[in-house]
């Protein structure tokens, strides 16, 4: 829940929302740049409508289990060279977890009062030995609010 409320808090003090024209974007749309580690390319998924006050899940798989693992969250996409992969998000915050059983998630509704048009970059980026220089990244997603 705590990640929700963090994009809450970035929608309301992050940049304007331009007008969009044209058909609504897709809620998720998968930026690509996973960077392999010990079980191939982590996986990051989002789900849930992004409609106010609805059920929204986003899930890391495909991962050592029991590691340190950061859920960077930007308002812009970046395209940095990092750890020899690509940080897709804008570093604006993050969220920490570990990954239990080779997966995690986090789970919320998704709070009333985000701005139509309110975007977001996520990334997982996770501790792996047998990632270059010692980590791994999932593909980056971005959210687009309804």
């Amino acid at each position: 829940m705590r990640l929700l409320s963090l994009l809450f808090a970035i929608a309301l003090t992050g940049p304007a929302v331009a007008a969009q024209t044209g058909p609504p974007p897709l809620p998720w749309v998968d930026l690509g740049h996973a960077l392999s580690g010990s079980t191939g390319d982590p996986l990051l998924r989002g789900t849930g409508t992004l409609d106010p006050d609805t059920m929204v899940r986003i899930t890391l798989s495909n991962v050592v289990p029991h590691m340190p693992a950061w859920l960077l969250i930007g308002v812009s996409e970046s395209y940095a060279s990092y750890k020899s992969g690509v940080m897709v998000p804008s570093p604006d915050n993050f969220a920490f977890d570990f990954t239990r059983s080779g997966s995690t998630s986090v789970e919320g509704r998704w709070p009333v009062g985000i701005p139509s048009g309110f975007q977001a970059c996520l990334q997982w980026w996770i501790a792996d030995g047998a990632g270059p220089e010692g980590f791994a990244a999932s593909n980056a997603v971005r959210l687009t609010a309804p």
